[in-house]
């Protein structure tokens, strides 16, 4: 019973213990106060809301709660660092929070004051996604998959998906269909059509649209010297063989690179013709 209320006096004790403030010192951006436990750094923000001036005393629950504190505003202080090179989503400010150790509850105090404050706004960043997204000449399945990582709602994905119209992916894809063409006509009509798809199918367009503009779209052919060095290519390949399989082994070879089977039997024959 004695030890009992021993243990609890001095419980009472500890809690009743005082930390005083003996003095303060400006350092740059930091004030070094120094406390009858020891040296402590606070920011501005920290010494104002809790007077921290010289004399104070606070119990330890109260210093520990202007600690905590200190911490969340260090925290809140490199977090408005980080966005402030570039828009952040909600969870790219919680997985750099987490990077630093913050408690669950230090990330979702800092993300609500974000957010209160304008800094943060998940609806405006995928805003700005898109237009990014469109910029780089990409596609909606493109968009989707970018704010996916980011960690974004899917409502608000649905939303940012609705502002890409068909109409303007439509115009991204016959623009870079033009553009990429210009650099492929060497390549067979075939070939150029086959590679068009899977790029803009990489870039996150819907096959359906990129099928429908490819299928308008005019091919230059200028793939006769290419099917030539392709043949005599071949030729040397296949020297070993007899002719017929060395035939059949080249129409085969370039049937899968896109010519046409009659161009490539007119251009074995003239190679023949040349060689005689």
């Amino acid at each position: 019973m004695l030890l009992e209320r021993a243990k609890s006096v001095g419980k009472d004790f500890l809690m009743l213990k005082k930390i005083e403030i003996i003095s303060l010192k400006k350092n740059k951006n930091k004030f070094t106060v120094m406390t009858s436990e020891g040296e402590y750094s606070f920011c501005e923000d920290t010494i104002l809301k809790y007077y921290l001036f010289k004399g104070k005393s606070f119990s330890e629950e109260e210093f520990q709660e202007i600690l905590e504190n200190e911490q969340e505003n260090e925290l809140f202080t490199k977090t408005l660092n980080f966005i402030s090179y570039q828009m952040r989503s909600s969870k790219e400010i919680d997985e750099y929070l987490k990077k630093y150790q913050a408690t669950e509850i230090q990330r979702e105090k800092i993300v609500f004051r974000l957010t209160n404050l304008g800094y943060l706004n998940d609806e405006a960043y995928a805003r700005n996604m898109l237009d990014s997204v469109c910029l780089k000449k990409k596609g909606p399945l493109y968009l989707k998959q970018k704010l996916k990582e980011k960690g974004i709602d899917e409502a608000i994905i649905s939303d940012a998906l609705r502002n890409y119209s068909k109409d303007s992916q439509q115009k991204l894809i016959v623009e870079i269909v033009s553009r990429e063409g210009q650099k492929k006509t060497h390549l067979p009509p075939k070939k150029q059509k086959q590679n068009l798809y899977e790029k803009l199918l990489r870039d996150g367009f819907e096959s359906d649209l990129i099928g429908q503009v490819l299928s308008q779209a005019t091919f230059v052919d200028e793939s006769e010297a290419t099917l030539a060095k392709e043949i005599s290519r071949l030729q040397v390949k296949y020297r070993n063989a007899d002719k017929k399989s060395v035939t059949m082994k080249i129409v085969a070879n370039l049937i899968g690179k896109g010519y046409e089977y009659s161009n490539i039997i007119k251009m074995l024959k003239e190679t023949d013709q040349e060689n005689k």
